[in-house]
């Protein structure tokens, strides 16, 4: 472990952002229960809390949580929304990038304002930019070479804290935090998302075949436990955000959904193609039949790319991708997967690429559904009121009330409001 020396905190109020994708009330009362989450208990009753409130019936992470760092709906920041977008992570055959964003967030408000801000796993951020701080990109970045600024961070977060460098480590973001001296901390934990959405349906399970499962999953919401007990004890001056982009309710019917693997695919494949977190069986679903929009193609290009995909093996010799289809710019095809390819459970998926490598994809049996209601917020710190219940609260809402925390002027063109029901000035 290398030897750091940390800045010297001058004496003002920050704000710490911490996501965590459909943290669920109902969730956090069987955790606190079983006896999980006893730092976030103490948290609650010293700050005050509501219910999250998200822009759309479906809620989507990505677009969401993009609100909540830009304080505008979708339709201002573009994420989720336009002609050629799946609603969620693609547009035409590309994934979303934080260069996508249509209006300035966070960081780049309160960069401009003369303040460090530190981004620590926030979905869309990568590329990672230059700012007052530092910026560690999250699940879905593209490459590694542009996934830290400054850059020396992507080989000291992976050497020095080797544990979970691709997810929130409290450990980690102590350092950084610390390190540089930051307002404001904006970090996600990402590595409960994909259980979530598994596990959903067996949360109030007492199945004793489960009981071992359950624990496993229990024990991955005490990495931000441990971090709320650092920022207790180590950051007093922290006025601190617990946000979800919504709840979740028990699928009618369960689904699979493909990992973030499919980014090496495409450059495997050497397609100008993506198709990030896509849904693949039941084969009804929309997005088991992708439709992606590929302007100025010759037909060359095109029987190319076709050529490439149907040559994509399953492990049984059966082709992954078949009806590939050309409408003038736009390729359509379809999923060949079956449950019984990884066992009826979430796991791998194995494929033979046209030349020749062994591929393999995680595949997600999801459960849960994310729904408009029932998401987790709760604040807490010097500037906020403490055991209070202040019912419910927009996602517009988060970004306009952490300017207002930093005394940085608020952007007129934000749709949300500052929540002043919690705070104390």
């Amino acid at each position: 472990m290398m030897k750091f020396i940390f800045m010297k905190r001058k004496d003002q109020e920050r704000v710490f952002l911490i996501g965590i994708p459909h943290f669920d009330w109902r969730l956090v009362k069987i955790l606190f229960k079983k006896g999980y989450m006893k730092n976030l208990k103490k948290f609650l009753k010293k700050g005050c809390y509501g219910e999250i409130v998200p822009q759309q019936k479906e809620s989507s992470s990505p677009v969401e949580f993009t609100t909540i760092v830009t304080g505008v709906r979708k339709e201002k920041h573009g994420i989720g929304c336009g002609k050629y977008s799946d609603g969620e992570y693609l547009k035409g055959s590309k994934m979303y990038t934080r260069n996508d964003i249509k209006v300035k967030p966070l960081w780049d408000i309160v960069d401009e304002a003369g303040k460090r801000v530190g981004v620590y796993h926030w979905l869309l951020t990568w590329p990672a930019k230059k700012i007052r701080g530092f910026m560690v990109t999250g699940r879905d970045s593209q490459d590694n070479e542009r996934k830290a600024y400054p850059k020396k961070l992507r080989k000291i977060l992976w050497y020095d804290f080797p544990q979970e460098p691709d997810f929130f480590d409290p450990r980690a973001a102590r350092w950084l935090i610390k390190k540089y001296d930051v307002d404001l901390f904006i970090g996600m934990e990402e590595r409960v998302h994909g259980p979530l959405h598994s596990f959903w349906k067996y949360i109030n399970s007492k199945s004793k075949k489960l009981a071992k499962e359950k624990r496993k999953f229990f024990e991955l919401f005490e990495y931000v436990d441990v971090f709320l007990k650092t920022v207790e004890e180590e950051f007093p001056e922290a006025n601190v955000m617990i946000v979800t982009d919504s709840g979740l309710r028990i699928r009618n019917n369960v689904i699979y959904t493909l990992g973030n693997e499919t980014i090496e695919l495409s450059k495997k494949l050497g397609l100008d193609l993506q198709f990030y977190a896509t849904d693949v069986y039941p084969p009804y679903l929309q997005k088991a039949h992708p439709i992606f929009f590929l302007p100025g193609k010759s037909e060359k290009e095109k029987l190319q790319i076709k050529k490439i995909l149907s040559e994509i093996k399953l492990w049984n010799g059966d082709n992954f991708i078949k009806n590939i289809k050309w409408n003038g710019d736009y390729l359509s095809f379809q999923f060949n997967f079956h449950p019984k390819l990884i066992g009826y459970q979430t796991g791998w998926l194995y494929l033979k690429l046209p030349n020749g490598d062994d591929f393999k994809i995680w595949v997600t049996k999801q459960t849960g559904v994310a729904k408009p209601s029932g998401g987790f917020f709760a604040m807490k710190g010097p500037s906020i009121k403490k055991g209070r219940k202040i019912g419910k609260v927009k996602v517009e809402d988060i970004a306009p009330t952490i300017l207002y925390l930093l005394n940085i002027p608020i952007p007129n063109w934000m749709d949300g409001n500052v929540i002043k029901v919690g705070l104390k000035k």
